[in-house]
């Protein structure tokens, strides 16, 4: 049997799965296999093909497979004008949720950067948004003020109430503000499709973030990785 790693290295984080193991370990990173390899397919935002390419090779003895956005892909149409320039996380998370359905989806994915994005019922993406990841928001609050130091976003005790001290403002602020943002692309999203979109959630905040939303979605951590696998079959 064909032993294949995937893997979704991301800005901070590279996500991986190899038959039933998975996890996720430090950008730059490679994980630490006690088997030996047969493929391994990758979807990087990282523009350093070359250096993952050697240092993949060095580990694993296998020449690396990447994915890369397309203009058509398991009947998912790219709305981009250069396909290529729309990140392959979101390309391949868009077609991994699409073809779950084959029906309109709302894909949001919640890390260093919060994207979404949108495809209709016949597959075409209408498109989508780039925005700061919760932690991003935090660290540019923190670098650009002297006195709303809060060290890190803790995933558990943040609501959406009125903080009563600094780290309680920050958090809930943050959240709130995210979560108002996401209601409102899903009526943009409903307002472009004949139907009401499923939504998909995934990335490293997509779990904290489905607490708050005032609408159903299915979480999947593994969205990109399954997009992986329909583009390098």
């Amino acid at each position: 049997m064909t032993r294949c790693l995937d893997l979704d290295i991301g800005n901070s984080r590279t996500k991986w799965r190899c038959g039933p193991e998975r996890g996720s370990v430090e950008s730059g990173v490679l994980p630490q296999l006690h088997t030996s390899i047969d493929r391994v397919r990758v979807a990087s935002v990282i523009s350093s093909h070359g250096t993952i390419e050697s240092s993949i090779r060095g580990n694993f003895g296998v020449d690396p497979e990447f994915a890369f956005s397309s203009h058509t892909l398991a009947g998912v149409t790219n709305c981009y004008k250069e396909p290529r320039t729309l990140g392959v996380d979101r390309w391949l998370a868009l077609v991994a949720a699409w073809n779950s359905v084959r029906s309109s989806v709302l894909v949001i994915d919640a890390g260093t950067a919060l994207t979404v994005d949108v495809a209709n019922e016949r597959g075409l993406h209408m498109g989508g948004y780039i925005a700061p990841g919760l932690e991003t928001m935090r660290e540019s609050l923190a670098a650009d003020t002297d006195n709303v130091q809060v060290a890190f976003l803790s995933n558990c005790g943040s609501n959406l109430d009125f903080g009563t001290n600094t780290e309680e403002a920050v958090q809930n602020g943050l959240l709130s503000m995210v979560v108002a943002w996401l209601s409102r692309c899903r009526i943009l999203a409903k307002g472009v499709c004949d139907n009401a979109p499923t939504v998909f959630l995934t990335g490293g905040d997509g779990e904290r973030l489905s607490r708050w939303l005032d609408f159903s979605c299915q979480i999947r951590p593994d969205l990109v990785l399954e997009g992986l696998a329909i583009a390098l079959p």
